[in-house]
């Protein structure tokens, strides 16, 4: 199975956060410029601290996939969705197209 990155309308708001990160704005900052901006996300969102660290450390926008970053288990007979340890996951390079550099 291959993941294929597909732009989505967030793609210049993403190019843009990567522009401004390495320049010196905190997420903070950056969510508090897009919320002044009224620039939200494709689904009508405002834009967080958070939501902007989110894109900032994901790999896909590199053009890499990541593999195995969450694994589930029954608790309880409940699925339940846990994280993996990062010496678990599976880097595969250069799987896709590029948004940023």
């Amino acid at each position: 199975m291959t993941k294929k990155l597909e732009p989505s309308e967030d793609a210049p708001i993403i190019k843009k956060m990567f522009k401004l990160y390495p320049e010196g704005m905190s997420t903070k900052d950056i969510a508090f410029k897009f919320e002044r901006e009224n620039v939200v996300t494709s689904t009508g969102l405002i834009w967080t601290p958070a939501g902007v660290s989110r894109l900032l450390n994901n790999s896909v926008y590199l053009g890499h996939s990541l593999y195995g970053k969450t694994t589930q288990k029954k608790v309880n007979g409940k699925r339940v969705t846990m994280k993996t340890k990062r010496e678990e996951q599976i880097l595969v390079e250069n799987t896709h197209g590029v948004l940023i550099s």
